[in-house]
């Protein structure tokens, strides 16, 4: 293989699992596990600026003597990076207070499937958790930035989630899925870090979701387009 392209590629997909640290874990990847994802503007820019390199860089690898394989892995990767280049240049986090994109969707069904089976791992994860209001801060600053510019969420969408997270936040704590995160086997530290993960939800976790239940509630709701007007179409 090139190795020009496949460092390219290997960049491509660092940068990819950098910026969604949950997927890197979910995909056994732990070398984020202490990371909990920024849906900020400021975020944004630096992927695109990132991509855009990876780009730049791909293109200028001439296809002519590259193998079969290393042109078609050439075009995936042009793919690929734009194709994320483009939802990140058109906002699409913007919208995505719905009860299937939202953070508050996909960190709930990404939790059954988090393993952490080291201890280095598990304590990394806690340290992700302790930072979980970033997350949904930034989520938050980005749904109203969609407001400001006239995307506003169906109501459907916004009742649709305000669903899920008051069925999160009536979860007793002891039955809460990051406190029953699967961790290490027969390992002498799981009590104590599940009692730090149990203070990481009620110090962080809980708190951020409020806040963030209080935006649906009391922002995104009056602002909802009607069921008649669900449609993108409309914004």
């Amino acid at each position: 293989m090139d190795n020009t392209l496949k460092d390219l590629a290997q960049e491509y997909w660092d940068l990819i699992l950098e910026q969604s640290p949950t997927t890197a874990t979910l995909l056994g990847d732990h070398r984020f596990d202490d990371r909990i994802e920024d849906l900020s503007q400021e975020r944004e820019t630096w992927f695109i600026g990132r991509l855009s390199s990876i780009i730049e860089r791909a293109e200028a690898i001439d296809p002519a003597p590259l193998g079969r394989t290393d042109r078609v892995t050439q075009r995936m990767l042009l793919f690929e990076a734009g194709k994320h280049r483009e939802l990140s240049e058109l906002g699409i986090v913007e919208l995505h207070s719905d009860q299937m994109l939202g953070p508050h969707a996909t960190i709930m069904t990404a939790l059954a499937a988090m393993n952490f089976p080291q201890s280095e791992q598990a304590l990394a994860a806690v340290e992700r958790f302790r930072h979980f209001d970033l997350l949904l801060e930034t989520a938050s600053g980005r749904f109203q930035a969609g407001l400001a510019k006239g995307r506003s969420p169906a109501r459907l969408t916004v009742e649709r989630s305000l669903h899920i997270i008051d069925k999160y936040l009536g979860t007793p704590i002891d039955a809460d899925p990051i406190v029953n995160l699967s961790g290490p086997e027969n390992w002498e530290g799981e009590a104590a870090w599940r009692d730090d993960l149990r203070h990481a939800v009620e110090a962080v976790v809980r708190p951020a979701f409020v806040r963030y239940r209080d935006l649906f509630q009391h922002i995104l709701a009056p602002a909802a387009r009607a069921d008649d007007r669900a449609g993108l179409v409309w914004l």
